[in-house]
């Protein structure tokens, strides 16, 4: 048989098996935020080897500072990580541990330990042989589990087989935040997904709890992330759909400190559309040709739940 030949029947194997994945396979829910703040499955760290990254924890044990370690591990073996920086900040701990010389490329889990108490993290330390020129990214959203439980996994097979460098998920995770089974198997379904993945919320992950559920079992809300020359940006266009002020300034901000990286943004709500429903479900929009200071041409574009 035909490399290429065994190459889409091993595939078509794969995509069927992990579709057809039972939802509660055994897998626990974990509350993946509530300790670490960063990095994440949801939004894992670039390093090179040899440099180093930053991890924002709360204290893990009743100890005052101190005493902190980390692993990181996958396939490719395990390697233990050294500390060159440890900081106060806020309520917790800025902490930046360097990788070895030599660690192979890949997303790797991350042990954090702190006297004998520790947390483990799942593919949240993504190590690049050397910072790229070109950034590949792949791209999904509205994945609305547990609605998504079947097409979810086949987008992560594909995508393991396409190999883009990251790829971005711009919102509505979930269908409803206060569903438990919605987390339990976007989280088993993501043990399987090679490829770094960042996530955003939409205004479905809002529909709850406000947003809390999402910060505990999905990650942050809002967050930039540096890939060499490149920044990726998260925003959070809340409920309502639209980026309040506090965001704005936040962007601002983030958007001053990188002057010379190449910055990709990322949120769920469209800022122009091409059709909208108004207040009483009529739909409504079209083509507009117009200058960028045409607001007045503009306006009927502009995504509903801005106005």
């Amino acid at each position: 048989m035909r490399r290429k030949e065994f190459t889409l029947i091993l595939a078509a194997v794969m995509l069927l098996a992990l579709s057809n994945l039972p939802p509660a396979y055994g897998y626990t829910t974990v509350k993946i935020a509530e300790k670490v703040k960063h990095p994440l499955p949801s939004a894992p760290a670039p390093v090179v080897p040899g440099g180093a990254f930053p991890v924002y924890t709360l204290e893990l044990s009743d100890s005052t500072g101190g005493g902190w370690g980390a692993t990181i591990s996958s396939d490719y073996g395990s390697h233990t990580l050294s500390l060159v920086n440890e900081t106060e900040k806020g309520e917790g701990w800025l902490l930046y541990f360097r990788v070895p010389e030599g660690v192979h490329e890949g997303l790797y889990n991350l042990t954090l330990t702190q006297g004998d108490s520790q947390v483990a993290l799942t593919r949240s330390v993504w190590v690049l042989e050397e910072w790229p020129s070109v950034l590949t990214i792949g791209h999904i959203t509205d994945i609305h589990e547990p609605i998504g439980e079947l097409v979810f996994p086949q987008y992560i097979v594909q995508s393991n087989l396409l190999d883009p460098d990251m790829v971005v998920v711009t919102g509505d995770i979930v269908q409803t935040e206060s569903n438990a089974r919605a987390w339990k198997y976007l989280q088993y379904a993501m043990l399987h997904w090679q490829i770094p993945s960042y996530f955003l919320p939409g205004n479905h992950d809002y529909s709850g709890y406000g947003g809390k559920a999402y910060s505990v079992y999905g990650g942050r809300l809002n967050y930039t992330v540096v890939v060499g020359p490149f920044v990726f940006i998260a925003l959070d266009t809340g409920e309502r759909g639209y980026l309040d002020s506090s965001q704005l300034q936040w962007l601002e901000q983030q958007l001053q400190s990188h002057p010379n990286k190449v910055k990709v943004i990322g949120f769920h709500h469209s800022l122009l559309s091409s059709e909208f429903e108004d207040d009483l479900g009529t739909v409504k929009g079209g083509y507009v040709e117009a200058e960028a200071g045409n607001i007045q041409a503009l306006s009927d574009l502009i995504y509903f739940g801005w106005k």
